[in-house]
C-alpha cells in the first residue's frame, strides 16, 4: 500500500521532474529550489509525498493556507498534486487530499480551494467526486515572457 510522509529537501529532484511533467515544460532548477525549500519549511503550507512499500515516491502534493479578506478567514488552497502516470486511480490521490484536508480542518481554514487546468478534465471529475464544487473561473496573464 502507499503511506504519507511531509516533504523533505532530499525530495526536490523527484519533485521538480514531477512538477515539469505536470506543467509540460522544463522548470527552472536553481528558481525551482529555492521556492522549494522555502514552501517546506513554512507552517503556513503542507508539503505531502507519498510513496510505495519500497519507499519510492509515487505522489506530491501541496496545500498553502492564507488569510483572504473575502472569506473573513483563513483559507486552504491545493497548489499541486501529481500522481505517477503508472500509479493513478489508485487512492493516492485521495489518501492525499484526505490527509490535507484534515491539516486544514485542524488549523480552523473556512473553506479549501483548488484550481485545475482546463484541459485535465479528469482531475475535475476527481475533485467533484471529493466533493469540491465548480463555483468559480480563474484567469491568468503572463507577466514576463
Amino acid at each position: 500500500m502507499y503511506a504519507l510522509r511531509k516533504t523533505e529537501p532530499r525530495d526536490l529532484e523527484i519533485i521538480h521532474g514531477m512538477l515539469s511533467a505536470l506543467e509540460e515544460v522544463e522548470l527552472p532548477f536553481d528558481a525551482f529550489q529555492n521556492i522549494f525549500l522555502q514552501n517546506i519549511s513554512s507552517d503556513d503550507n503542507l508539503y505531502l509525498v507519498a510513496v510505495d512499500e519500497r519507499g519510492m515516491i509515487v505522489g506530491h502534493f501541496a496545500m498553502h493556507t492564507q488569510w483572504l479578506l473575502h472569506h473573513a478567514g483563513l483559507v486552504a488552497e491545493v497548489q499541486e498534486m501529481f500522481v505517477s502516470p503508472g500509479k493513478r486511480s489508485s487512492g493516492i490521490g485521495e489518501l492525499m487530499l484526505k490527509e490535507a484536508l484534515f491539516w486544514a480542518r485542524e488549523k480552523k481554514c473556512v473553506v479549501a480551494e483548488v484550481t485545475a487546468n482546463l484541459k485535465r478534465t479528469r482531475t475535475h471529475q476527481f475533485y467533484e467526486r471529493s466533493g469540491f464544487k465548480n463555483t468559480h473561473l480563474k484567469f491568468t496573464m503572463g507577466l514576463i515572457t
